[in-house]
Formats: structure tokens, sequence, C-alpha cells
């Protein structure tokens, strides 16, 4: 955006006034991001399995109640848990996008270009660094279940508050970038970490728990805003310390996320067989009416394939430990596997 500002307003280019640069750069993401839209619905298919509609005249899909599929999502206590910790990871990461640069131009009074190319490095970190979340997760889940994609999350989130606490603390320029890389490892890790629970919270309203967790994060950006940096009393470095502190203390709400088959941070399953299965977990979500339509199958596929979230250190005795195939939750199932 620098660039194209810069472009948009040099006299070899356009020439057009700083006042209107700004607002003509924008048109460029905005222009690809309606053409990217377009061709998405042009030339993409709904699922990997094909498209909603030729699934449902195969059978291979029926078509379900978004009455239902929304009192299903809001029912479960873990939507708006999820729904607020990513508020305090991705609202963090946008409010941030949003001060950044104003921060580097005004504290070491660089150029507004190269405050922004400084900036800039936050925001393209997410190449590397959101992917490291769900991999870590992914990663840590392979031995120690749902139970270490959560401890996961968790750290990750609390050491985003951590460096967002030390960032202001910086006094020259280069320690400050290398705070701010580091900041971007843990707080858009943590929202890779965050995603990668997402699926796993219901089958039935997997879009609703997605759509509030991304709302959350929108939520978050604009409360922290509103906060912390629209106060002329309040400077940036404070702004940045509180944004930080409140951050740590809202995360301490992973430790209320628990799931009966798999357990929680600081508790194991249940010992309940009437509650501790993957298929009782997602079954609960469908009446006898529509098991007896058998629109339940595709949640009963992935609760067999969520088997892996027990994890080979925490799994119960005697259960057969299943590979986790589920980071990416809408796959079909795959073929079922025995581990020795």
């Amino acid at each position: 955006m620098p660039i194209l500002f810069n472009l948009i307003s040099s006299d070899s280019f356009i020439g057009s006034s700083r006042f209107t640069a700004w607002r003509l750069a924008f048109f460029v993401p905005g222009i690809i991001q309606v053409a990217m839209g377009i061709i998405m619905l042009a030339f993409t298919q709904d699922t990997p399995l094909g498209d909603y509609g030729h699934l449902r005249k195969k059978g291979n899909r029926m078509k379900d109640s978004y009455v239902k599929v929304i009192v299903n999502g809001v029912k479960n206590y873990r939507t708006w848990v999820l729904g607020m910790i990513y508020g305090f990871c991705f609202g963090v990461e946008l409010t941030i996008d949003n001060v950044i640069a104003e921060y580097f131009f005004d504290k070491f009074e660089l150029s507004l270009f190269v405050a922004g190319i400084v900036a800039s490095v936050f925001g393209l970190a997410n190449f590397v660094t959101r992917p490291f979340g769900g991999a870590l997760s992914d990663f840590v889940a392979r031995r120690y279940g749902m139970r270490g994609r959560l401890w996961a999350l968790w750290i990750l989130q609390t050491l985003c508050g951590v460096f967002c606490i030390v960032l202001p603390q910086a006094s020259s320029l280069g320690p400050a970038v290398a705070v701010l890389l580091v900041f971007a490892i843990f707080c858009e890790g943590a929202g890779g970490a965050t995603t990668s629970i997402i699926p796993f919270v219901s089958r039935r309203s997997l879009g609703f728990v997605s759509g509030v967790s991304g709302a959350g994060g929108n939520f978050g950006a604009m409360l922290l805003q509103l906060l912390f940096f629209t106060n002329p009393n309040i400077s940036m470095d404070t702004g940045l310390r509180n944004m930080g502190i409140m951050s740590m203390c809202c995360t301490l709400v992973v430790f209320t996320l628990y799931f009966p088959q798999w357990g929680g941070m600081l508790k194991g399953p249940s010992k309940d067989p009437d509650t501790n299965t993957e298929e009782s977990y997602y079954g609960k979500e469908w009446s006898a009416q529509e098991e007896s339509r058998g629109m339940h199958h595709a949640s009963m596929k992935f609760a067999e394939n969520s088997r892996g979230e027990r994890g080979k250190r925490f799994s119960r005795p005697g259960a057969e430990v299943i590979p986790s195939h589920s980071q990416i939750a809408s796959m079909s199932t795959p073929p079922h596997v025995v581990t020795q």
C-alpha cells in the first residue's frame, strides 16, 4: 500500500495529491477482492466432494434447517469462548495493523513510507506465522490430543500478550522491529491455533461457529481500538501495554473449554460411557427423527475421523488410538486405519 500510494502521488506516474492518492490506492485491493469473489463463485466447488446442489441430487447431502443450525451453534458455549479468544489474538493483530505505522512514524521519526514498510512486516509474517500456529497445534495433538491443542493455544496467546507489553519498552528501531517480529509469531500463531480447534466444536454448526469466531476477531479489534487508541490522553506506549495485559487476562477463558470425549486443559475425558465418545458428542446435535432420515451420517463419519484427538498420551486404557486425519474438517473421511 505505501508503494501504491507513492506511485499514485508521483509526478512521473499519476501525480495525484497526497489527499487523493491514499484514497485511490484503496481501489486496487478493493477491485482485486471483488474479482476474486466472482472467480470463487464461478470456478470453485462448495466442498472437496462437490457442490451442495449436486450432492443433494445424488442423495449424499440432505438440506438442513438454517434455524436449527444456528440454535445448535448458539447453545454450544464453546462457540462464544472461541469467539472471545479470537477477539484477543486476531483482534490484537488487526489493532496493531491499524496503529503500528503511526507508532513507528512518531516514536522513531521515520518517514511515512518507511514506517509503512516496517509496519507491513507484521502483516506479511502471516504467510509463515499463522500456518505455524496450526501446524504446532496439529503436532502437539498427535501425542496429547485436544488437550494439547488447548495448551498450545493458551501458551501462544499468552506470549502474544507478553510481547505486546514488551514492544513499547524498545527504545531504538532495531530492537523494536525484532520484538515486532517475535510478537507476530505468537499473535498470528495463536490465530492459527484457534482455527485448528474450531472444526471440532460442532460438525452440524461448523459454519456458524466459524462465523462467530471470525466476528469475534473484528469485534475485539473494534473494542481494543476504542479502549486504548482513541483517547488522546492515553499514549501509544500505554495503549500497547494495556492491550497486552487485557489479552493475557482474557486468554484465561481457554481453561473453560472442555470436551467430554477428550477432556480439557486441567481435566481428562468424562468417565460416563454415555458422553465420553465422539459419536455421543456429535450425535447429540441431531434429534431421533433427523437420525431416522440419515441426516447425522456425516457427523458420525467426522466423529470416527476425530478419534485422533484423544492423543496417544491421554487415550483411555484399552481404547484404540486412530491417527488424526481431521486437520481439515471439510475433507471426506479417509479409510479407517488401524495402527499397531
